[in-house]
């Protein structure tokens, strides 16, 4: 169980005045978003300086829940169930765009409405996302600490079949009306785009080489 500390149960039992607390949170994913989605559970949005750039952010007020956490005793990692509100879709848009969102990181900070001038933080955790699931209601992501044996090593692969580039971003530069490909050469080809293709075509099937 996670344990609180006294200054946040003081003012968590406090709903009114100066001790409400705010649960905040920053999501970040990578190639995706140039700006990390910066939510608060609030009825407005607030100001608050981010610890992380030092600087004073605008916090947006949007619904989302967090579960209570796991036991971890089993020695399993720990893990929580964010849920954030779907409606408009324009979270899950980023999560499509990012193929799932599993590179994406979670930060969640629990703040004292009374202190939003200060950096300060009763809790700061940080996530890895496990999984994410979508329903009209909500997107769902699995939260849990971050598990550096199933980080892909090394990051980038050559690989010769696939392109490793997102279908009409930056790096693969296709602006014609098609909406679909699978990063195939072939179909790359077909798009006339293969100037642009983000795989290996040359390299050979000796097994792996780490450089």
């Amino acid at each position: 169980m996670l344990s609180l500390p006294a200054g946040l149960v003081s003012a968590k039992n406090s709903w009114q005045g100066e001790g409400v607390i705010i649960p905040v949170i920053k999501v970040e994913i990578p190639d995706v978003l140039v700006i990390p989605m910066r939510l608060c559970a609030n009825e407005v949005d607030i100001a608050w300086r981010d610890p992380s750039t030092g600087t004073v952010e605008n916090w947006i007020a949007f619904p989302f829940e967090i579960d209570d956490f796991g036991d971890p005793s089993k020695g399993e990692l720990p893990s929580v169930q964010l849920r954030v509100c779907n409606i408009g879709r324009s979270v899950q848009g980023y999560i499509d765009e990012a193929d799932g969102g599993l590179d994406a990181t979670v930060t969640l900070h629990v703040i004292n409405a009374a202190n939003l001038s200060e950096e300060s933080t009763y809790i700061t955790m940080q996530f890895g996302v496990s999984g994410t699931s979508c329903t009209d209601e909500w997107v769902t992501f699995t939260l849990s600490s971050m598990d550096f044996w199933r980080l892909a090593f090394p990051k980038n692969k050559c690989l010769k079949n696939f392109c490793r580039f997102k279908f009409k971003d930056v790096f693969c530069g296709y602006a014609g009306a098609e909406t679909i490909c699978d990063r195939s050469l072939s179909r790359c080809r077909a798009l006339n785009n293969s100037a642009r293709y983000g795989g290996f075509p040359s390299i050979g099937y000796d097994g792996l080489r780490i450089y």
